[in-house]
C-alpha cells in the first residue's frame, strides 16, 4: 500500500487531539459499525485516488460510496513514522446533519464497541473531525464467502463439506458470543445481527472465518431508536419474523446462518423468486428443497442441520447458535479434520491467492452479481444436481480440492500444449479482427454499479396491510401499521436504478416514434411540507411529481411539527410512484 500514495504527498500527522475521537470511551476492541470491504477478484480494485486527512487519518484511496457513508483505504498515522492501513468509512454529509441518524450511528457504535471475538471484524476507532463521523475498521486481507460461491458456480465445483462446515461452525461461535453478551451489570444486551449473508463472512488470508457488519444490529440499549423503514437486511436471507417486523431473537441469526450453509454447499439459494416480494413470500409459505435434491452427495447430517436452522417455527430450530456450532462440530468428528490452513489453501485454489500472500482489499465487491440480484429480486440461476463438479474423496486434511482436469503427462504433452497454444493465437487473432472490422454497436443501457450498502425496506407480504410503516416526532419514533401500496414503499438496492429506456410506440409505421419514459414521484401531503428527495429540498406541497432515476429514493416530509420518512421505488416497468404524508 505503499504506492498508493508518494511520499512527497504524505503529510504531518495530526495530533489526536484535533479529532474528538470516541475510541477511548468504548474500549479497545471494536466491531464494525457500517461496514464495508473490498474484493480481491481483480487488480483493479481501487476506484479513485484521494488525498484528504481525517483528524490522524490520511485517506489514500476511496473504495466506494453507499446510500449512508463513503469508503476508504486509509493510513492510522503516528509518531516516529508509525503507520497503519485500515478501511474507513465517512458518514455523508446531509446523514451527518441527520441528528436521528447520527444519535442511530453511535448508539450502533456503543453496542459494537462491546464485543471482541476472534471472528468479528474489529474496530480501532470512532470519531468525529468538523461534524464529519467516521469509523476506522480492520483491513481484512482475503475474500467473502459470496465470492467464494461465485466462483464455485462459475467454475461448476462445490465445496468440500469439512470446510463449509467449519467456516459455519466459526460464524455460529462468533454470533452466539454476540447473543449472549452482556452490559456492565450483567445484564444481557440481547443482541441480534439480522444481516447474516455471504456477503458478510469473509475468510481472512491465513483462513480464519470472520463476521463483519453489525451495523443494523439491535440490542435493548438502543430499541428506541431506529432508522426510517421497517426492516433491514438482505432479503435472501431473512427469517419470517424479521419479514414480519416481529420481535427477533437469536433465532432470527440461527435462520439466516442455515440459509448461509445450505448456499455455501449447494450454490444455489433454499428461497427464490422472480421479485423481491415473490422471494419473501417464498420464505414465509414454501419450504426449501432438501439440499441433497440439488448435490446428490449431500450428507444427511448437513441436510438435517441445514432443514433445522430454516424451519419456520423459530421454536422448531435451534435454540441457539451454540448448539449450531455444536451439531457442526459434531460433523467435522466424523470426517476428516480441517483448520484454518485448509481454509486457507482451498481458498487459495480456488480464487488464485496465495493463503499469505500479497496483501489485498478484503472481500467485498463494490456491486456483486450475487448481492445486485438478489436485492433486485432476481434468483440465481439454480444448479442443477451433479452439474458443478462433484467434490473429491478427502485422503488428508490438506487434499481438499481436485482439479477437474489433472495435468497432461507423458512425452506427448510438451506438443499438445504448443498445439493448444497456437490453435488459442488464431482463435484470438481471428476475434481481434472480426471485433475490428465489425460496425461499432450501440452502447447497452446498464445499471451502474454502486457499492451495496445497509438494505432498508418495509416488509412486504401478499398482503399490503402488513407493512410497517414509521413516523419520527423529534427523537420519538411512533410506529404504526397502515394499508398501503407495497410496490410503492418497497426498497431495492440502488446498483439495479436503470437509465430511461426509450419505449417505441405500439405497432409499426412511418409515424411511429420512441418516446422517452421518465421515473416521477407524486407527493400526498397537508399543503405547507416542505418535501425532500434524497437528502435535497425539491419544494413545499402542493409540489408537481418530480423527476427522479429509477431505483429507490428516500422521501422525507417536515411540516406541523413532525417529520415523515418514506422509501419509494420506481422502475422504468412501474415508473410513477406517490410517497404519502
Amino acid at each position: 500500500m505503499a504506492g498508493l500514495c508518494s511520499p512527497q504527498a504524505r503529510q504531518r500527522w495530526w495530533p489526536a487531539d484535533q479529532s474528538r475521537t470516541l475510541a477511548g470511551c468504548f474500549g479497545r476492541s471494536l466491531v464494525p459499525v457500517l461496514t464495508w470491504t473490498l474484493e480481491t477478484s481483480s487488480c483493479c480494485c481501487i476506484l479513485s485516488p484521494v488525498e484528504e486527512r481525517l483528524g490522524r487519518y490520511r485517506l489514500l484511496q476511496k473504495l466506494a460510496t453507499g446510500g449512508m457513508a463513503e469508503v476508504f483505504l486509509a493510513a492510522a498515522e503516528g509518531p516516529q513514522g508509525f503507520e497503519k492501513t485500515v478501511v474507513l468509512k465517512r458518514v455523508l454529509p446531509h446523514l451527518a446533519q441527520d441528528p436521528q441518524f447520527t444519535g442511530m450511528f453511535l448508539d450502533e457504535a456503543r453496542l459494537a464497541a462491546m464485543l471482541e471475538h476472534p471472528n468479528i471484524v474489529q474496530i480501532f476507532d470512532l470519531g468525529e473531525v468538523n461534524g464529519q463521523y467516521f469509523i476506522a475498521m480492520e483491513y481484512v486481507r482475503g475474500h467473502s464467502i459470496a465470492q467464494l460461491i461465485r466462483t464455485l458456480r462459475k467454475d461448476r465445483r462445490f465445496i468440500p463439506f469439512p470446510i463449509a462446515a467449519f467456516i459455519m461452525a466459526k460464524v455460529a461461535a462468533a454470533l452466539h458470543y454476540a447473543h449472549t453478551l452482556c452490559d456492565k451489570t450483567g445484564r444481557p444486551l440481547n443482541i441480534v445481527h439480522r444481516d447474516v449473508s455471504p456477503d458478510n463472512i469473509i475468510i481472512s488470508n491465513s483462513g480464519v472465518p470472520k463476521l463483519i457488519d453489525f451495523g443494523i444490529a439491535k440490542a435493548i440499549t438502543n430499541e428506541q431508536r431506529t432508522q426510517a423503514g421497517a426492516i433491514k437486511g438482505k432479503f435472501a436471507y431473512m427469517s419470517p419474523e424479521q419479514i414480519r417486523g416481529q420481535v427477533l431473537d437469536a433465532r432470527s441469526d440461527v435462520f439466516a446462518a442455515g440459509v448461509c450453509l445450505y448456499e455455501l454447499t449447494t450454490l444455489s439459494r433454499p428461497f427464490g423468486g422472480q421479485s423481491d416480494i415473490m422471494t419473501l413470500s417464498a420464505i414465509i409459505n414454501e419450504s426449501p428443497e432438501p439440499p441433497s435434491s440439488r448435490r446428490p452427495d449431500y450428507p444427511k447430517e448437513i441436510e438435517a442441520i441445514c432443514l433445522r436452522c430454516m424451519a419456520k417455527d423459530p421454536q422448531a430450530r435451534f435454540r441457539n447458535c451454540r448448539e449450531l456450532e455444536e451439531a457442526l462440530d459434531a460433523f467435522l468428528a466424523t470426517t476428516n479434520r480441517v483448520g484454518e490452513r485448509d481454509v486457507a489453501e482451498f481458498v487459495s485454489r480456488v480464487l488464485g491467492a496465495a493463503p499469505d500472500g500479497t496483501p489485498g482489499p478484503a472481500t467485498e465487491p463494490v456491486a456483486s452479481d450475487s448481492q445486485a440480484g438478489q436485492k433486485a429480486g432476481i434468483s440465481p440461476q439454480r444448479t442443477a444436481p451433479g452439474h458443478p463438479a462433484s467434490e473429491p474423496p478427502l485422503k488428508t486434511g490438506k487434499t481438499l480440492l481436485a482439479q477437474p482436469n489433472g495435468p497432461v503427462e507423458g512425452k506427448g504433452a510438451g506438443l499438445l500444449l504448443l498445439l493448444a497454444l497456437a490453435v488459442s493465437l488464431l482463435a484470438a487473432a481471428a476475434i481481434a479482427l472480426w471485433l475490428h472490422l465489425r460496425p461499432e454497436p450501440e452502447p447497452p443501457s446498464v445499471a451502474p454499479l454502486v457499492t451495496p450498502n445497509d438494505v432498508i425496506a418495509a416488509p412486504v407480504e401478499v398482503t399490503p396491510q402488513d407493512v410497517l410503516v414509521q413516523e419520527v416526532r423529534g427523537a420519538e419514533t411512533v410506529r404504526d401499521v397502515r394499508s398501503v401500496d407495497p410496490v410503492a414503499q418497497l426498497e431495492v438496492s440502488p446498483a439495479d436504478r436503470l437509465e430511461p429506456q426509450d419505449h417505441a410506440a405500439k405497432g409499426p409505421g412511418p409515424g411511429a416514434q420512441a418516446r422517452k419514459v421518465f421515473p416521477t414521484i407524486a407527493f400526498a401531503a397537508p399543503a405547507g411540507v416542505s418535501v425532500f428527495i434524497d437528502g435535497r429540498m425539491v419544494g413545499t406541497t402542493p409540489l408537481a411529481p418530480q423527476r427522479v432515476s429509477a431505483g429507490s429514493h428516500r422521501v422525507e416530509f417536515r411540516g406541523n411539527g413532525k417529520v415523515v420518512v418514506r422509501f419509494v421505488v420506481v422502475t422504468n416497468r412501474a415508473p410513477h410512484a406517490t410517497a404519502r404524508w
